[in-house]
């Protein structure tokens, strides 16, 4: 009894990063998202529909130029961090080229100017935007760090500062000055002050100034082909997502009434929404994922109890939101939206494909397939496409729904063959 309880307490203890990790990331990205959405409903409330159309409008347009400000900068630093003897190196390596990319995508986003030149209200705030986007992107490579180095209660220290911040200038600034700029100086200086912590934490883990880093950014050149070669198939990665999770929604604007679009689109954002918890906990065992690809034995082993929880992880979920969902339309989007309730029903069963398919990301990932798994993601998202294009117009928006789970579960029985097939060194 006495062995089998050393057993236990050795395996816990062992594992305690991972539990950490996990626990801080969920506590994080739930305090995150709450308040987001509390700022959301005071800002349609404090704008009013026009105004908060604007702002809005503003936002899709900065936030589409800083799709590609990260770059895949973010796994990179994670797994590298742990697979690398010389971790000093890959830190200096990796913030180098985040700022570069950074600083770049911040002048070529200028150019949006020319699409906002007869907007009211615009200019200034696509300006202070593009300044958030900025400062947002370098914060977000802090809080990467702190997930590589498994110290995840930084991120939810920063996320808390960053939430309060919007929430309670938003309310401060609208008291003097009711418009859009409000709202955005409030992300603004919320960001600021979030960066300034990560950014102290950064340095006292690292024993770094980045300030010295940026200055000396140009003896790093020589390393950019090895994150830009690494890191483009994450970028287009991302842009695959877009087609996964928004085309059918232009699809279903172009092609049926703007009605069933709105009840769609709810249904879509609670999916999207309970996907993330799966999301989640993947990234918060990556790093240590990462740290076993020289250990195949031990690496096939946690890849299969990992493997089998996402997949119970996913069934879990999809039960939860369907329990829940009615209560989050009702009191979330209000009792209009009900009727959007069949399509969250219909769409459950691609979370289950969703949660293990995310895991299975970060596995082929951790041993440098990222190229492999942008590839493999290809043939779903272009099936998810092509059958948008055929079953909405007759179908509308159950012809999405069928589109997306097929997609789905093709692209998780492509995704679990490859990374069996990497496991076992057969590719």
């Amino acid at each position: 009894m006495k062995k089998d309880l050393s057993y236990f307490k050795n395996l816990f203890f062992s594992h305690l990063p991972i539990f950490k990790n996990t626990f801080w990331l969920y506590l994080s990205e739930i305090f995150s998202k709450v308040f987001h959405l509390i700022l959301f409903f005071v800002a349609a409330r404090v704008l009013g529909k026009e105004v908060f159309g604007v702002f809005n409008y503003v936002l899709a347009l900065v936030s589409f130029y800083f799709l590609f400000s990260d770059f895949g900068v973010s796994q990179l630093l994670i797994r590298d961090y742990q697979q690398k003897e010389d971790k000093k190196r890959v830190v200096e390596e990796t913030f180098s080229f985040k700022f570069f990319i950074s600083l770049l995508i911040t002048l070529i986003s200028f150019s949006g100017y020319l699409i906002l030149r007869s907007k009211e209200y615009s200019s200034v705030l696509y300006l202070i935007l593009i300044l958030y986007f900025f400062v947002f992107s370098l914060r977000g490579y802090f809080l990467s760090f702190f997930i590589g180095i498994q110290k995840t209660f930084l991120n939810f220290l920063s996320n808390i500062i960053e939430s309060l911040t919007i929430l309670s200038l938003s309310l401060f600034f609208s008291l003097f000055h009711r418009s859009s700029l409000s709202i955005g100086l409030a992300y603004l200086f919320s960001s600021l002050l979030s960066t300034l912590f990560s950014l102290f934490f950064f340095e006292k883990e690292t024993k770094l100034k980045a300030k010295d880093i940026i200055k000396n950014f140009s003896s790093y050149f020589k390393d950019y082909k090895y994150y830009i070669l690494n890191g483009l198939p994450l970028v287009f990665f991302g842009l695959l997502v877009y087609v996964f999770f928004y085309t059918d929604q232009i699809i279903i604007g172009h092609f049926r009434e703007f009605s069933e679009l709105g009840e769609y689109s709810v249904a879509s954002k609670v999916i999207l929404a309970s996907s993330f918890v799966g999301y989640i906990f993947s990234t918060s065992i990556f790093p240590f994922l990462s740290s076993l690809t020289n250990q195949r034995e031990r690496y096939k082993k946690y890849f299969y109890f990992f493997l089998i929880l996402h997949l119970f992880l996913g069934i879990f979920i999809s039960y939860l939101t369907f329990v829940l969902s009615p209560l989050i339309v009702y009191l979330g989007f209000g009792p209009e939206y009900l009727s959007s309730l069949p399509y969250i029903y219909a769409l459950l069963g691609i979370l289950i494909f969703m949660v293990p398919t995310s895991f299975l990301d970060y596995v082929l990932f951790s041993f440098n397939k990222q190229w492999l798994d942008f590839f493999i993601t290809i043939i779903p998202a272009s099936l998810n496409l092509i059958l948008n294009l055929f079953l909405v117009p007759s179908y509308g928006a159950y012809g999405a729904i069928f589109s997306s789970i097929l997609a789905q579960f093709l692209n998780f029985v492509l995704t679990l063959i490859f990374s069996l097939l990497t496991i076992e060194k057969k590719i």
